[in-house]
């Protein structure tokens, strides 16, 4: 029998596929969880074969706690699925609650070998 992979939709909305597993705050969601993705996830390490976030990364004031969390619940060789706006779009800093924008380099402090700044270790 075939394992069903889990693949979790964090800051899902009202925008959840069926085969996903939905987690956002908003009572008003999809969600099948409720959580903060403030704070540590409600999943056991290794637990998602997929991780999906559509449009919430620029909203989460801590991306490096969420992306701890998110690599401690994925499986070894699990993959992340990210959609967030480019900075150099019109509405990029229209949205109030935009914590951050994202370039084409923006994720490089989180590849191996990679050193984007001198000031981190």
């Amino acid at each position: 029998m075939m394992k069903t992979p889990v693949v979790l939709n964090l800051g899902c909305g009202r925008c959840k596929r069926s085969n996903e597993i939905g987690v956002d705050r908003d009572p008003d969601s999809a969600a099948d969880v409720r959580a903060d993705l403030g704070y540590t996830l409600p999943f056991a390490d290794n637990t998602a074969e997929r991780v999906i976030c559509r449009h919430v990364l620029e909203h989460v004031p801590d991306l490096v706690g969420l992306l701890e969390e998110i690599h401690r619940i994925l499986v070894p060789g699990g993959r992340l699925w990210i959609e967030a706006p480019y900075f150099d779009h019109r509405d990029s800093f229209r949205d109030p609650t935009h914590c951050r924008l994202f370039t084409w380099g923006s994720f490089d402090y989180f590849v191996e070998g990679v050193q984007p700044a001198q000031y981190t270790m």
